[in-house]
C-alpha cells in the first residue's frame, strides 16, 4: 500500500463536506457540497499512486434538489449516498418522521432517489452494497 498527502483546491477550503472518490482515467475525485450544488473537481494521479501535476480541475457542478440542505453519508463502488433534510425543516421546529436519501451515480451523475429514511435511523452508519460480498455470490468461471 502506498500513501500519498494531496491538498484540496483553495476554492474547496471552508465549504462543509467533501468525498474523495476515484474519477476514473487515472484521476482522483473529489466532491464538495455547496449551496444545493455538488462540485467535482479532480486531480491526475501518476504512476504508483502519487499524485501527477499539482493543479486541480474543476470538472462538474451538479445541481441538487431546491429546498434542501444537503449532506454526504457515504462513497462506494461508484456511487455517493447523499441525505437531503427538508429546509422547511431546517433548523427543525419539528423533525420529519422521514428524510429523503439519494445516490449518485459517479458515471453518469445521475442522481436518483433511494429511499425514505425513518426518525431514529443513524445516517452516519448507512453503508452502500451494489451487490453480494464474495462469500454469497454465484459461483463463476
Amino acid at each position: 500500500m502506498e500513501i500519498s498527502i494531496v491538498e484540496f483546491p483553495q476554492s474547496c477550503f471552508g465549504i462543509g463536506q467533501h468525498a474523495i472518490v476515484e474519477a476514473g482515467e487515472g484521476r482522483l475525485g473529489l466532491f464538495t457540497i455547496g449551496d444545493c450544488n455538488l462540485d467535482l473537481h479532480s486531480k491526475a494521479i501518476g504512476a504508483g499512486g502519487i499524485a501527477g501535476d499539482n493543479e486541480w480541475r474543476h470538472d462538474k457542478t451538479i445541481p441538487l434538489l431546491p429546498r434542501y440542505k444537503w449532506d454526504i453519508i457515504n462513497a462506494a463502488e461508484g456511487f455517493l449516498l447523499l441525505k437531503g433534510f427538508p429546509l422547511d425543516h431546517y433548523p427543525p421546529r419539528w423533525i420529519p418522521t422521514e428524510i429523503p436519501c439519494f445516490t449518485l451515480e459517479l458515471k453518469t451523475l445521475l442522481l436518483k432517489r433511494l429511499c425514505m429514511l425513518h426518525l431514529g435511523v443513524v445516517c452516519d452508519a448507512l453503508l452502500l452494497y451494489r451487490s453480494f460480498p464474495p462469500p454469497l455470490s454465484l459461483p463463476s468461471i
